[in-house]
């Protein structure tokens, strides 16, 4: 996957790149995970012949936080056909014990099915789709917001998703939605662990993030566990009021992000090609 403008990639030299291969392709940097029916002694054996003359390095990553909210933008697109509106919101990092409730908070808010972004919005026929989910990485962690409507319902649109965060921050969720959360998590967990190929990134990052393999049982067992009282605390820790919003589309003035005034940025696309 390659990501960035294209700018930035046609202008990547050779020399970049095997510069960032040096510092970043190392053993100390690198985790090896298989799941499914295999010999493990013979695996070990083909990684040795494989990689065994590989360098090993120390690798350092800044982990500082970047901030709770960063600038809100409208992107002048007139070619869509649609207004694409995305959020993030400051959540807990992979580490916390709060993850599973940040899984469950995304849930309630925002699934594709049964969640209030989905009576209040996609039910009604306001937007093409919505969804919120959560998003655990290395001492940090996002909720992502993306919706994706017709540019004159944008606006209110975007207001909605506002004043249902807003809500939920401020008066929290009920106990039938927090038992309702549940069932769909982890019957999705359960399902999705039946494959091999579904296991094989909660293993790596779990192992990258809390040096720890946890096993489907446990992951349940986390949601399961989680209270009301675990819901206040992550509102109160991580509220869903700061958001940093980006719309990108035929739009040219989003009035619920006060962006009018400001000039508005017509860049070229960023690159995502596999």
């Amino acid at each position: 996957c390659i990501l960035g403008t294209r700018e930035s990639i046609e202008g990547m030299s050779l020399e970049v790149m095997r510069n960032y291969h040096a510092q970043r392709y190392s053993p100390s940097n690198i985790v090896l995970a298989a799941v499914g029916k295999f010999d493990f002694d013979t695996l070990v054996r083909q990684v040795e012949l494989k990689c065994g003359a590989w360098e090993n390095r120390r690798v350092a990553r800044d982990l500082r936080a970047s901030g709770r909210r960063g600038p809100d933008e409208l992107v002048h697109r007139p070619e869509f056909l649609q207004e694409a509106i995305y959020l993030m919101i400051d959540a807990p990092a992979a580490t916390s014990r709060l993850r599973f409730a940040a899984d469950i908070l995304s849930t309630v808010i925002g699934d594709e099915s049964g969640s209030r972004f989905y009576w209040s919005l996609a039910d009604t026929g306001r937007v093409e789709s919505v969804e919120m989910s959560y998003h655990e990485y290395e001492e940090t962690g996002a909720y992502v917001v993306g919706a994706a409507c017709e540019p004159e319902l944008a606006s209110e649109n975007l207001a909605e998703i506002h004043r249902i965060l807003a809500q939920t921050s401020s008066a929290g969720i009920t106990e039938d939605e927090l038992a309702r959360a549940k069932s769909k998590l982890i019957a999705r967990l359960v399902i999705s662990g039946e494959r091999p190929v579904n296991r094989i990134f909660p293993l790596t990052t779990g192992w990258i993030y809390r040096n720890e393999y946890r096993t489907l049982e446990e992951e349940v067992a986390g949601l399961e566990e989680v209270t009301m009282d675990d819901i206040a605390e992550l509102l109160r820790t991580h509220p869903l009021t700061e958001t940093s919003t980006v719309c990108l589309g035929p739009a040219r003035s989003i009035e619920a992000l006060k962006l009018g005034t400001l000039p508005i940025s017509s860049r070229s696309p960023s690159v995502n090609r596999q």
